[in-house]
């Protein structure tokens, strides 16, 4: 009786506070995603913004250099046919040479044209080289559906994506193994540094003219930290892949080795 008493004091005290309270607490989280999202979409925004820039011509440029108060800087630019693919090798140097004398532009110039120059790199490494998607073989030499019958409980296929940065691997994480996707899953995506991968092995499975299987392979990714990371993929795919992956390797190791900085521009993941 007194503990029902204390539960019926509690809420007598707290209860009419209890509904705002909780409508604050989701309005703060409703407003902080929104933030979010925002903030994603105002990144969006310029790094489309600047992929439009790098494709214009030097009237195009000159008329943009002209809207942000250089008209005089714009002019310059058409006459030394200076167009999109050209602003990310703009110096100081070149500005003088361009007849740009007054500090104050080439400062506010090289300045925009350095987070130009960021957002290329940016842009050119972030795409992607290769994609693919997990192979799942079914029975009867992959005739049927993949876990038949039970296909119902299947989550979705491993993702994988090559850039010039990274290697991607999104997966998923089920709450119960046995049943699948039936009592759900999470997704995660895992990012490989290029510059971190050690080794990169594969094994490919050639069936035997009376097996039920059809043939399948499993690259291998070891970081320097030992860790390991699997990608199922489809017989003949692995050695192409494979190559793919470590000529990418090979070639962020170049950059690495001339000082050029990653490009990863700002709020990029």
């Amino acid at each position: 009786n007194c503990r029902v008493k204390e539960r019926r004091s509690f809420f007598a005290q707290w209860g009419p506070f209890l509904p705002s309270f909780t409508r604050q607490l989701r309005k703060a989280m409703f407003h902080k995603r929104n933030e979010e999202v925002k903030n994603e979409r105002d990144i969006e925004e310029e790094v489309s913004e600047y992929m439009d820039l790098l494709q214009k011509d030097a009237k195009e440029i000159g008329a943009h250099l002209a809207e942000q108060g250089h008209a005089d800087v714009g002019e310059k630019f058409v006459a030394h046919k200076i167009d999109g693919r050209l602003l990310p090798f703009i110096t100081t140097d070149a500005l003088i040479r361009m007849g740009v004398n007054i500090v104050g532009d080439q400062l506010t110039i090289v300045e925009e044209i350095e987070r130009i120059r960021v957002m290329s790199r940016a842009i050119k490494s972030n795409k992607p080289i290769w994609t693919g998607e997990e192979f799942r073989q079914g029975p009867c030499r992959n005739k049927l559906p993949f876990h038949f019958p039970c296909c119902c409980c299947v989550g979705p296929t491993e993702k994988y994506e090559l850039t010039g940065i990274k290697v991607s691997i999104k997966h998923v994480l089920y709450r119960v193994n046995w049943i699948g996707a039936c009592c759900g899953y999470r997704e995660i995506k895992d990012n490989i540094d290029l510059s971190q991968i050690a080794d990169i092995d594969y094994l490919a499975e050639s069936p035997g003219c009376c097996s039920c299987d059809v043939g399948r392979s499993i690259l291998q990714i070891t970081d320097k930290k030992t860790n390991t990371y699997l990608m199922h993929l489809k017989e003949e795919q692995a050695a192409s892949v494979s190559v793919i992956i470590q000529t990418a390797v090979e070639e962020n190791t170049l950059r690495e080795a001339r000082g050029i900085p990653k490009g990863r521009a700002p709020g990029m993941a």
